[in-house]
């Protein structure tokens, strides 16, 4: 089985308010099951390789998924590495400048202040600290009890290096927008040294 997940939710001008779903796809058609609640929690992690803080928030987020995923709980992790670090000396290969628009998109959007990593967003809804344990398990548990607005129900198949994408919702959209993401799992490089504190 590939190392690629397909990510598929269903949002609202307002945020993501449906239901997303994610399931790591073969070269054949392969159905993506959907919660029958419609319940789910996207946790967003604005990382990078030159932050000396953010291994913890990197550490973190891949055990809340873990857990979930054993305990079928429609919890989903998506990592991105901004570039305003790589000043500092360490180019993050994975660091875009995308990623921090996308940030500092939210970061209006919730009124925190100023951009900083490890930074948190769960369903677009709410902001943090992001090794902290406690405040992701509330907003999860948050989440979590909010029904989705949709159930969606998602085939994909793999043919010639071409994905296709078939989905199916329960009732016509009002002013939704289906995004679909290839999100890449278990990336690793490894990093030359570890910058002290004086260099952060």
């Amino acid at each position: 089985m590939k190392k690629w997940t397909i990510a598929i939710g269903v949002v609202l001008a307002t945020g993501i308010a449906a239901f997303l779903t994610s399931k790591p796809f073969v070269e054949k058609e392969s159905l993506i099951s959907t919660s029958s609640s419609g319940t789910f929690a996207v946790l967003e992690l604005f990382t990078s390789q030159g932050c000396s803080s953010c291994p913890a928030a990197d550490q973190l987020l891949n055990s809340i998924i873990e857990e979930a995923a054993a305990r079928g709980e429609p919890v989903f992790g998506l990592s991105f590495h901004v570039s305003y670090w790589d000043y500092l000396g360490w180019k993050d290969p994975y660091a875009s400048s995308a990623y921090n628009v996308r940030q500092g998109n939210y970061v209006n959007q919730l009124k925190a202040g100023n951009v900083y990593t490890p930074q948190m967003v769960v369903n677009g809804k709410v902001e943090f600290v992001g090794s902290s344990r406690k405040e992701a398990d509330s907003a999860i548990k948050t989440a979590l009890a909010k029904p989705g607005g949709y159930s969606l129900k998602v085939s994909v198949v793999e043919n010639g290096g071409e994905l296709l994408v078939k989905y199916a919702l329960d009732k016509v959209p009002n002013q939704a927008l289906i995004n679909i993401a290839l999100v890449k799992n278990e990336v690793e490089n490894h990093v030359a040294r570890e910058r002290t504190k004086d260099e952060h």
